[in-house]
C-alpha cells in the first residue's frame, strides 16, 4: 500500500554489533562500490532508476545519487569513516518507489565494495488493498513542504518532518518522520474521500518550529498532488 519516492517503509535496519561500533570516525581515502540485482530483472519489473542515500549515523544525508537501474551498479565517495545506513530504492518511470532495500555499512580507508543487495518490493500495509489490484477507486497522495515565507529546510532551521494521515473519522492511515531534505513523499492506494494531513516541523533539538493541518480530497486513479506550506507553531 505504501511506496517512498525518497524513503521505504515498512522495512526495519540493520543493526551494528557492538564491536562496529568502536570503528573509528576520520578522514578516509577510497570508493564505495555498491551493486544491486532486482529478481526477474529490472526492466521486467518496470523499473527505471535506482536511488541510493547514504546517511550517516547521526541521520545526516551524506550523499543521493540516482542512476540507471539496468547499470547494475555505482561508485559513492563517503568522506569519512564510520558507520553508514545505505539506502536502495527501484523507481517506476512515475518516480515511486516500488522496489527498496536498507543496509548497514561501515566505511573505512581503502576501497569496499558491497552487494549485490537483493531490492525487494515494498510492502503493503495491513487492511489496504493488496499489490496488483487495480482500482479506480483508489489514489495516490504525493506531497511537498516548504515553510512560512517560501523557506526551505536549511532556512527554516527545520531537520526532520513529522506527517500524519488521518481519514475524517480520526483514524490514523499513516505517519511517518523523515528528514526534511527529502522534500516530499508519495503514499499510495488510499480509498477516494477526505482526509487529514498533519504536517510538524521540527528543529535538531526534537523541538516543533512549524506545523500546519490540511484537508484533501484524493480522487481515484490518480496521483493527487499537494504542496504544504507550513506555518510556524504558536
Amino acid at each position: 500500500m505504501i511506496r517512498w519516492m525518497l524513503s521505504a517503509i515498512l522495512f526495519g535496519l540493520m543493526g551494528l554489533s557492538a564491536s562496529s561500533c568502536v570503528i573509528p570516525v576520520g578522514d578516509i581515502r577510497g570508493a564505495l562500490t555498491v551493486t544491486w540485482e532486482i529478481p526477474g530483472g529490472c526492466a521486467a519489473n518496470g523499473i527505471d532508476l535506482v536511488r541510493l542515500r547514504l546517511i550517516d549515523w547521526d541521520a545526516n544525508l551524506v550523499q543521493d545519487q540516482f542512476i540507471q537501474c539496468s547499470a547494475g551498479g555505482t561508485v559513492l565517495s563517503p568522506q569519512l569513516g564510520g558507520p553508514y545506513t545505505l539506502e536502495i530504492f527501484g523507481l517506476a518511470p512515475d518516480n515511486v518507489a516500488e522496489y527498496f532495500s536498507s543496509i548497514t555499512v561501515v566505511v573505512e580507508d581503502g576501497d569496499i565494495a558491497v552487494g549485490p543487495v537483493r531490492l525487494n518490493p515494498i510492502a503493503f500495509a495491513p487492511g489496504k488493498e493488496p499489490p496488483g489490484e487495480v482500482s479506480a477507486s483508489l489514489g495516490d497522495v504525493s506531497f511537498t513542504w516548504r515553510f512560512e515565507g517560501d523557506a526551505n529546510c536549511v532556512r527554516a532551521g527545520v531537520d526532520t518532518v513529522y506527517f500524519a494521515i488521518r481519514d475524517v473519522q480520526g483514524k490514523l492511515e499513516f505517519d511517518r518522520r523523515e528528514l526534511c531534505s527529502i522534500g516530499g513523499g508519495t503514499v499510495t492506494r488510499f480509498r477516494e474521500g477526505i482526509y487529514l494531513v498533519y504536517l510538524q516541523g521540527l528543529d535538531d533539538r526534537g523541538r516543533i518550529i512549524y506545523d500546519g493541518e490540511y484537508e484533501v480530497r484524493v480522487v481515484g486513479g490518480r496521483v493527487n498532488q499537494f504542496d504544504f506550506d507550513l506555518p510556524r507553531a504558536r
